[in-house]
């Protein structure tokens, strides 16, 4: 009978091309059910992804993730700290993120069609061959912002903070950020404050052949891998760090062995009781808006020895 009911299962999800014939509440109904009690069966049927297939690349430098704090259960300050449209990536935001006690920050960063680094979080396939700095500068006129920061900013921010680091979040051409980052930054090893966010395990060789970044994180959000996939290949690829998006944490049961086989970072998250359910899971850390360190003081203090 549960044959039955899995290959029906199979065939309404085809035939929804990729889930979406379920309604928002029904789909994601399944989608837990799949994946606590399918092996994300329903999920790999929708989306067939082919196993990554790398070159042989040298094992990571685990002084590569000296970033990761000590501490059992941290914070990232999302979009540097602020959901409002006037402050998202901005420096300001950066500010009071770092004053209430953040020290770990994602940032959002796209590319103009004049090969800008600026910190923008949407670049639409629509435009993102023609978006300009000029552009940008009008679209923050119309969202309020009282600055503009680009990459550049933040590297001046990273050397005058020697004891913060910034999560790279890139919305688009990817190796020209990337190559475009790294002539910005320069010499002088500040390149190991800047941790790269990758999409695909297929972007992992040139971050191996140096160290000028520092380790890089895999994370989910873009991904048709299952979760299980990503947590296998993150294993093979020797990649310590992982961020899973919270639908996907969601989907898998309580106490599953995979929250504890990599550090999981959790994106995103502002509620306090949920933080509190992630951190005994044992997730490491949280990407966030509002439960800041000088807020929420005892979700981030390590228990008693």
């Amino acid at each position: 009978m549960r044959g039955i009911i899995a290959t029906f299962l199979v065939l309404v999800a085809v035939a929804g091309s990729g889930l979406f014939w379920f309604g928002h509440g029904g789909r994601e109904d399944v989608l837990v059910f799949d994946g606590q009690h399918m092996d994300d069966l329903l999920w790999r049927v929708a989306h067939p992804v082919a196993k990554p297939n790398l070159p042989q690349m040298p094992p990571g430098d685990r002084r590569a993730y000296d970033w990761v704090p000590r501490a059992r259960f941290f914070p990232i300050a999302h979009a540097l700290g602020s959901s409002r449209p006037d402050e998202m990536n901005t420096l300001a935001a950066l500010g009071r993120s770092y004053a209430a006690g953040f020290r770990l920050f994602e940032v959002d960063i796209s590319v103009t069609r004049d090969n800008r680094l600026i910190c923008r979080h949407d670049t639409p396939d629509a435009d993102e061959d023609s978006f300009t700095y000029s552009d940008f500068l009008a679209e923050n006129r119309r969202l309020g912002k009282k600055e503009n920061c680009v990459f550049a900013d933040l590297v001046r921010a990273v050397s005058d903070h020697p004891d913060i680091y910034i999560i790279l979040d890139v919305k688009n051409r990817f190796d020209d950020a990337y190559r475009l980052m790294r002539q910005t930054i320069g010499a002088g090893g500040l390149g190991r404050r800047f941790i790269p966010q990758l999409y695909d395990f297929s972007e992992l060789p040139p971050f191996r052949r140096d160290d000028f970044f520092a380790g890089p994180i895999f994370t989910s959000y873009r991904s048709w891998y299952t979760t299980r996939q990503i947590m296998a290949y993150a294993r093979q690829y020797d990649l310590p760090v992982v961020t899973l998006s919270d639908w996907r944490l969601r989907r898998l049961p309580p106490g599953d062995p995979i929250l504890r086989s990599r550090i999981l970072l959790g994106h995103p998250m502002d509620n306090l009781a949920a933080a509190e359910e992630w951190k005994a899971w044992g997730l490491r850390a949280i990407y966030t808006f509002t439960l800041a360190p000088n807020q929420v003081p005892s979700l981030y203090q390590d228990p008693p020895r």
